[in-house]
């Protein structure tokens, strides 16, 4: 998620971000709960923006490290942009509740969307 997607976010949900550059990444990761907020905020009626997926890390020794896990979202030829939106919100909000019940909640997630072109 890059930083012109912070606009489309709550100032206390950007506020939790933990940058994954110290691991070579140019993304954020958030717990699974500020993960949901996002993921509902971003797929919402204000911004309309498709969850293509995310990727899992988990916090070992001070950093982070990728678990190997992740989901992804392909859009169907024949869907609507709307159903693909709703579907997009639902498994990654499904993903990650599974994930977490599965596995703890010591892991956080990196939300990964369609780009969103600046106004």
């Amino acid at each position: 998620m890059n930083n012109t997607l912070f606009r489309h976010l709550p100032s206390a949900i950007v506020k939790t971000a933990l940058s994954l550059e110290n691991i070579g990444v140019d993304e954020y990761a958030w717990d699974w709960q500020d993960s949901i907020k996002i993921i509902e905020t971003l797929t919402g009626p204000a911004n309309k923006i498709p969850i293509l997926g995310g990727d899992v890390y988990v916090l070992a020794n001070g950093q982070f490290k990728h678990t190997g896990d992740s989901w992804f979202v392909e859009k169907a030829v024949s869907e609507s942009s709307d159903v693909y939106l709703d579907r997009t919100r639902f498994i990654s909000i499904a993903y990650i509740k599974t994930y977490t019940a599965r596995n703890g909640e010591n892991f956080f997630y990196s939300i990964v969307v369609q780009v969103v072109a600046e106004s």
